[in-house]
């Protein structure tokens, strides 16, 4: 396999990192994440002996739950300095070569205080984890050469074009402005949507050039979607994994972006069936969103009975329509935006 091509220029002054550059940057990363691990041992340790459970399973089990969350951040942060030194111009099988001993050291050193307890407590209670941890390390490296880290594709291909991030900011426009008299602005937009000045401005000047959205003279940046935008959207949404002629080099599946600590991301169309496993510390935040969206149902589906029975005013229609956004934020990042269309 060829060296993956440096996304950025070569400057003279920096000498060509070689593997020796590599593994000492690897090595560093992963002591932190075993300094990570010691303390979220500790931490176990200290909950177990205030609950009286030191010699139990449970803490076992505690350790255990524990230690998922931080091998798997330093298997992504491994992985992030593989990719960067893989565009520095280093091959990506050597690099992967040199990592493979390294990461399975880092395996061995997050179970061998869980192995200690659970010798002592629940023989063979960790096996299932030890084959766990050796899975996740082994779909890493194998997905690294696909270009994916944590389930999210590496190579920013068509999603980071102008045109793609146009379709974006419209689709974000299109969220905050149909059918409300206020129009938003593009600049604030553009930076929820995490894109720099820069991108934000060529992104609306796009729109703009396509007559996408509707502008305001008075109110630099401000826009709302108009007719054409709206069709756009909409053409969009009923053929996800087609282009259009307002993005022919895009498709709304392309472009979406969805962040989350589960690191799941699949294109399909409407036939498709997608499945996914939820570990340890995710499982409380999806919960928490799932909570927040049942209630929002429940406000809706109560603002329609009343609609039925008393009539409602424009604005509470237009609030059912559109639930608000939900963010949950925590340690794990997890942001969720719905619709009911």
């Amino acid at each position: 396999m060829e060296a993956i091509p440096s996304a950025r220029q070569k400057v003279g002054m920096f000498q060509q990192p070689s593997i020796a550059d590599y593994e000492r940057m690897l090595d560093a990363v992963l002591a932190e994440d075993v300094a990570d691990a010691a303390r979220e041992a500790a931490i176990a340790t200290t909950e177990m002996v205030q609950a009286g459970a030191l010699e139990s399973g449970r803490n076992v089990h505690n350790l255990a739950q524990r230690s998922v969350p931080v091998h798997r951040r330093g298997i992504e942060h491994a992985m992030q300095v593989t990719l960067d030194m893989a565009r520095s111009g280093i091959a990506l099988p050597d690099l992967l070569t040199a990592a493979e001993p390294r990461l399975r050291g880092f395996e061995h050193t997050l179970l061998n205080k869980i192995e200690t307890v659970a010798r002592r407590l629940a023989p063979g209670a960790i096996d299932g984890l030890r084959a766990d941890f050796a899975a996740r390390t082994d779909r890493a490296m194998s997905d690294l050469k696909v270009g994916f880290i944590g389930g999210r594709s590496v190579d920013p291909g068509l999603a980071d074009t102008t045109q793609a991030k146009a379709l974006r900011l419209l689709k974000a426009i299109y969220d905050e402005t149909l059918g409300r008299e206020q129009p938003t602005f593009a600049n604030e937009v553009a930076a929820r949507l995490q894109m720099t000045e820069i991108d934000g401005r060529a992104a609306f000047a796009y729109l703009i050039d396509k007559g996408l959205v509707k502008t305001f003279p008075s109110m630099p940046l401000a826009a709302a979607v108009n007719a054409t935008g709206v069709d756009a959207i909409e053409r969009a949404r009923q053929r996800p994994d087609q282009p259009s002629a307002s993005f022919p080099d895009v498709t709304l599946n392309n472009v979406i972006n969805v962040y989350a600590p589960v690191g799941q991301v699949q294109q399909g169309t409407s036939a498709s069936t997608q499945s996914q496993s939820i570990e340890g510390d995710s499982i409380e935040r999806v919960r928490a969103v799932l909570e927040l969206l049942k209630r929002d149902l429940q406000c809706c589906r109560a603002s329609r009975l009343n609609r039925t029975y008393r009539g409602t005013s424009t604005r509470s229609r237009r609030s059912c329509a559109r639930p608000s956004q939900i963010a949950v934020s925590s340690p794990g990042r997890c942001r969720l935006s719905y619709s009911l269309v």
